[in-house]
């Protein structure tokens, strides 16, 4: 869980230049929309997919103890 959450971390911290050279610089262009449309999805798969483990491992918890 933890490594999907360093993951989109990552990434979004990744896309900070992307994003000041899309407003700032260049323009929007068809590949950077579409590298940054890739990146956000991805990071928001990554953050699903940790809600979701993390919702296990709380239910896992419960049935423990």
């Amino acid at each position: 869980m933890l490594v999907f959450l360093l993951i989109a971390l990552f990434i979004l911290v990744d896309s900070i230049p992307m994003l000041y050279e899309v407003f700032i610089v260049d323009g929007f262009t068809s590949f950077t929309i579409g590298v940054l449309v890739g990146k956000f999805l991805f990071i928001f798969f990554c953050l699903i997919i940790s809600y979701f483990l993390f919702k296990r491992l709380k239910k896992k918890n419960k049935t423990l103890s």
